[in-house]
């Protein structure tokens, strides 16, 4: 006869992460969106801003109308459907005209889980001066990159 005992829990806890590239962009310039968890459930994993749609990968939910919307953050857009099917999943913004905020907050993995961790960033306007000085840069593709491999090197 054989006996199994399960000592401990192997719970682990959920994170999130994201984060823009660049943070600081010219009016009317889009940003990438990027995003990270572990320990998430696939189907609750919630990205959130306050004012892009992310090109309608967000949709817009009022507060005031949809006050059933699980963990909000309040009026603005949201995917609470959003994708972790990979390392790192993101999206390029919409134009940014002005300091838009981005959030990311998903449910543990575990069933009995009620953790919710959030992350945010802060997407501003740049100083046109700090924009036209791209001398380490030859442009915004050249920027993205090498924001994205700071990014890798960060997580892993």
């Amino acid at each position: 006869a054989s006996v199994t005992v399960n000592v401990g829990n192997t719970y682990s806890a959920p994170s999130v992460e994201i984060n823009a590239y660049p943070e600081n962009v010219a009016s009317g310039s889009p940003s990438m969106i990027l995003w990270s968890g572990s320990n998430c459930l696939t189907n609750k994993v919630w990205i959130y801003s306050d004012k892009d749609s992310m090109n309608g990968y967000l949709t817009y939910y009022d507060s005031n109308v949809y006050t059933s919307l699980q963990n909000s953050f309040g009026s603005g857009y949201y995917n609470m459907n959003a994708s972790l099917t990979s390392a790192i999943s993101g999206r390029a913004s919409g134009a940014i005209t002005s300091g838009t905020t981005y959030k990311i907050r998903c449910q543990g993995a575990e069933s009995y889980n009620t953790t919710y961790p959030i992350d945010t960033i802060l997407v501003r306007i740049a100083q046109s001066a700090a924009i036209m000085d791209d001398s380490e840069n030859s442009g915004f593709l050249a920027n993205m990159l090498n924001a994205i491999s700071r990014f890798f090197r960060k997580i892993f």
